[in-house]
């Protein structure tokens, strides 16, 4: 992403806003004023970045045009379509339910990018931060961030580490968020030492997920 010089982007001129921009701005410009303390008008421009990108992401990918409710429609297709029944196996696997299917594809396809990319810029801050802080390498600064970050992606993707430490469904995003939020109220000392013991997040993660406890 080019954030320009200051890290910032450039403001995005928009012709129209629909909707479902407006809805979207009023969600995500406030949450990243909040998580990543930016003023107003940085957190704006951001967003704007952040869905022009989105946009222009699902044009390319022919994904625009998916219907409300898509997580409906792909549990529905799921049962009756060998292709599809055969694309979520790894993420069923991974401990996916259908509940966790609703809440990630029933979200609009802007918000979905959006989210992946807010996540993106969060690893990304925190691995320069390392860098700078640190001296550390591509390497040591990436198995630092898994330490505190949940890495999303393709669970078949092993960048480093073990098969625990792979990338995790995108569909399982908010049901982490839940169990990451309990455990930092509950005992977050106790927490960073599960994380240390496990290697990384999502080592523990999945630990987590196959004892029932996220």
């Amino acid at each position: 992403m080019d954030n320009g010089s200051d890290g910032v982007p450039p403001p995005t001129f928009r012709i129209e806003s629909t909707a479902v921009d407006r809805e979207l701005e009023a969600k995500y410009v406030p949450f990243l004023e909040q998580s990543m303390g930016m003023p107003r008008e940085i957190a704006t421009q951001f967003f704007e970045h952040f869905l022009k990108e989105a946009k222009e992401g699902a044009a390319t990918d022919g994904t625009e045009g998916f219907p409300e409710k898509f997580g409906e429609v792909l549990l529905e297709q799921e049962r009756n379509d060998p292709m599809v029944k055969d694309t979520f196996a790894d993420k069923r696997r991974e401990g996916v339910v259908d509940q966790d299917i609703q809440i990630w594809w029933n979200m609009h396809e802007y918000e979905r990018r959006i989210i992946v990319q807010i996540d993106e810029m969060g690893r990304n801050i925190m691995f320069k931060q390392l860098q700078r802080a640190s001296g550390l390498d591509d390497e040591a600064a990436a198995f630092q961030v898994a330490r505190q970050f949940p890495i999303y992606g393709d669970p078949e993707h092993r960048p480093f580490g073990s098969m625990e430490d792979r990338p995790l469904p995108y569909e399982l995003k908010y049901r982490i968020n839940f169990y990451l939020q309990r455990r930092h109220q509950e005992d977050i000392k106790k927490f960073d030492e599960d994380v240390a013991k496990a290697g990384t997040l999502n080592a523990l993660i999945r630990q987590a997920i196959r004892d029932g406890e996220a």
